[in-house]
């Protein structure tokens, strides 16, 4: 009986311990792609080496990457979205953002809705 009692404690304080991580990691990623998407005009290696080791960080401890920081790089090369490495274009007939990476050839693609007029409320 004290075997169960032992093991159930030892798991409660990993969550704790986990939760605790979890914080960390998250202020710790805001804290980096900050300091990458500074760096980025200036030297776009190093801010692709912090990338990756964000990136890395984020998959040890399996926790997402928020969707604002998914839209600053390039998924296959970790190289920031920046004006000389990213082309944006805006599709006309379908609701989506492409980003297409001008370092690998990776496109990404984001729906969106344009924001529709109420011709009732116009004046």
């Amino acid at each position: 009986m004290n075997g169960l009692k032992k093991s159930f404690s030892t798991r409660q304080s990993k969550k704790k311990r986990h939760g605790k991580a979890r914080k960390i990691v998250k202020e710790e990623i805001s804290r980096l792609f900050e300091f990458a998407r500074q760096v980025a005009p200036h030297n776009p290696k190093i801010a692709r080496e912090i990338i990756i080791t964000t990136r890395k960080m984020a998959m040890k401890i399996r926790f997402p990457i928020p969707h604002e920081y998914k839209q600053q790089f390039c998924r296959k090369c970790n190289t920031p979205y920046i004006t000389r490495t990213v082309r944006i274009r805006v599709g006309v007939h379908h609701p989506h953002v492409t980003y297409s990476c001008l370092i690998c050839g990776h496109t990404k693609r984001f729906p969106y809705r344009p924001k529709r007029v109420n011709m009732n409320n116009r004046q």
